[in-house]
């Protein structure tokens, strides 16, 4: 799966994804029951994931957010969306 077809899937309603209070959140899939909890910066990743923005673009925030290195940010982003299509792919 491929970050524009969890775009797609969120933006047809397959995906419920909760900010929490504290800076955390959520991803609830109903149809293949699976519910993930990110900390805050998971969830802001999630979130501009969710938008449509690109890996490039979500590495950006993630560097002027957090002050990390963009190496750093880059690779961070990377793992999270790997480990995000792992955890929500079909089948």
């Amino acid at each position: 799966m491929a970050m524009s077809d969890f775009v797609r899937r969120h933006r047809a309603g397959e995906f419920s994804i909760t900010s929490l209070p504290d800076g955390s959140g959520v991803l609830l899939d109903l149809e293949r029951e699976v519910l993930l909890n990110f900390n805050a910066t998971g969830a802001f990743m999630l979130a501009c994931l969710a938008q449509g923005l690109s890996e490039d673009e979500v590495v950006e925030r993630v560097w002027e957010r957090y002050a990390v290195d963009p190496a750093t940010a880059r690779a961070d982003v990377a793992q999270f969306a790997e480990k995000l299509l792992q955890a929500i792919a079909p089948g």
